[in-house]
């Protein structure tokens, strides 16, 4: 035994002083009785320069790869950029399947991809409106609204619908500020995502000065409530007379009434989408109201792309609606505020457009009280659609 521990005793001495001469550790232990595995290298002796000679399938492999991986699992198509105002009639009602057919195949044929469906409006006491021949409450028109919803969503999933919401900011004291209005507003921005299943909400705010306080809270206790999977979009009052241009303004508006780039940009990144209201513009010449809408563009595009470009999508509201009283003067007068003339304003600006500010620009929001005709659609097509609406610097490349 003596003799045993004694040669025990001088491996280790030699194997500490011979490093060389220390057993290789296994990276595997083998079960006693086990043969040693016998390892086979499939590719030999490769040199380096040899490898060179396998990138090429390499690349034919991953190529196969990432065509077999997007033919299981296709990436999303991306939504059209523009978006329609569905109203009270709309939604109130109960339409048949035809015609929720012919409908969604008119918004597809014409790039709709957002609908802002009229959900309810604020009442004085901060509940929500309904029908207006009942008790003018919403949960009356609860299920028609949630029905029209998710019928619309079951038909074309390649459009989103949003609640659309409204508030009059002063109704009759301005009331933005109060804790129990904007609880109000949170909590019926949730119940429509969470409750009635819309895709997000349209927060249509209406006035609001620049540099409000109240407005940026809003969309931040609105997004908590709804998440950051749903879409928040948010309404945005024009320039109604912009200090830095020749436009032939109305003379009974302050002159700067208008949003700062600043507030824009603090505005705009809180929401997933900003819808410039370009209408209620109080202009009388055509050719003027034209050159106002152009000016929207540019204007919101360029705020949006300085300092931190924002990330939200930016919409153009267009109008096509009449008001059944209009006040004195009226803001909005159908013959020089017409679909044909924002379209032609729209397709103008851009055409004149960075190529920052045009990759910032989304699409045209249709603000209507009523069904487009044919010819309204015609016109959407050939003022828009199929007109050639990049900027001119980058079509003459």
């Amino acid at each position: 035994m003596s003799t045993a521990r004694e040669r025990r005793e001088k491996r280790r001495q030699q194997a500490a002083e011979h490093p060389s001469l220390r057993p290789k550790e296994s990276r595997q232990v083998r079960a006693l009785g086990e043969r040693p595995r016998r390892r086979i290298n499939l590719l030999g002796k490769i040199s380096f320069s040899q490898w060179w000679l396998f990138v090429p399938a390499a690349i034919v492999l991953a190529i196969v790869l990432v065509a077999i991986l997007r033919a299981i699992n296709p990436p999303a198509a991306p939504r059209p950029g523009n978006a329609i105002w569905l109203d009270r009639s709309f939604s109130y009602s109960a339409p048949t399947d035809n015609e929720l057919a012919e409908l969604v195949d008119v918004l597809k044929a014409h790039q709709i991809g957002t609908i802002y469906l009229y959900a309810s409006s604020m009442k004085a006491d901060a509940t929500w409106s309904g029908a207006q021949g009942q008790n003018d409450r919403f949960i009356e028109v609860e299920s028609l609204v949630k029905n029209n919803s998710d019928r619309l969503q079951a038909l074309a999933p390649q459009i989103q619908v949003l609640a659309w919401i409204e508030v009059t900011a002063s109704l009759p004291e301005y009331r933005l500020n109060s804790p129990q209005v904007r609880a109000s507003i949170r909590d019926f921005a949730g119940r429509m995502v969470n409750g009635l299943g819309f895709e997000g909400v349209m927060l249509d705010i209406k006035p609001v000065a620049n540099d409000n306080p109240d407005l940026p809270i809003i969309l931040r206790e609105v997004r908590a409530e709804i998440g950051l999977n749903r879409l928040l979009a948010v309404a945005v009052p024009a320039d109604l007379t912009p200090l830095d241009t020749d436009l032939a303004l109305p003379p009974f508006i302050a002159p700067g009434t208008l949003w700062s780039a600043d507030y824009k940009r603090r505005v705009s990144i809180q929401a997933d989408q900003m819808v410039v209201s370009a209408y209620n513009s109080y202009i009388a010449d055509q050719v003027e109201y034209i050159r106002w809408v152009a000016y929207q563009v540019d204007s919101f595009t360029r705020a949006l792309t300085e300092e931190i470009p924002s990330p939200s999508q930016l919409l153009i509201g267009i109008p096509n609606y009449t008001l059944l009283d209009p006040p004195d003067p009226n803001p909005h007068i159908p013959i020089v505020e017409t679909l044909a003339g924002a379209l032609d304003g729209v397709a103008i600006a851009v055409r004149d457009l960075s190529a920052a500010q045009f990759a910032r620009f989304t699409g045209v929001a249709i603000f209507t009280d009523r069904p487009l005709t044919a010819a309204d659609w015609a016109l959407m097509r050939q003022k828009y659609l199929d007109a050639p609406l990049r900027p001119l610097v980058e079509q003459t490349r």
